[in-house]
């Protein structure tokens, strides 16, 4: 074998290593990518708005109960935001027959 022929050999070789290499990087960059991706299976909770009709003996605490169980916020927050949407002090009392809008939290989602 000559010389010429030992240093395309060789340069064949070289090549073919850094394709390997290559290949090998680009596996691994993609199956890392794919394996994130399928951890991040993590929902959204979203919020939504609903019209309510107070019922006999209910108060804002009840509800908040009801409809607050999947928010993030205290009792206190929720019940805060439903006097705020509904323009209600803190001395303004609900009564039977009431209609409120109330926040709820749900991972569906609906238009």
């Amino acid at each position: 074998m000559t010389r010429r022929q030992r240093v395309i050999q060789l340069r064949r070789r070289v090549a073919m290593l850094i394709g390997a290499t290559i290949l090998i990087i680009l596996f691994v960059v993609l199956a890392f990518a794919f394996s994130s991706k399928a951890k991040d299976n993590t929902k959204t909770l979203n919020k939504y708005y609903k019209s309510i009709t107070i019922e006999y003996g209910a108060s804002l605490y009840s509800i908040a109960c009801e409809y607050s169980e999947t928010s993030k916020g205290s009792i206190e927050d929720y019940i805060n935001e439903v006097r705020s949407i509904n323009h209600l002090s803190e001395e303004d009392d609900i009564y039977s027959g009431q209609n409120l809008i109330v926040p709820y939290y749900s991972y569906d989602f609906n238009l």
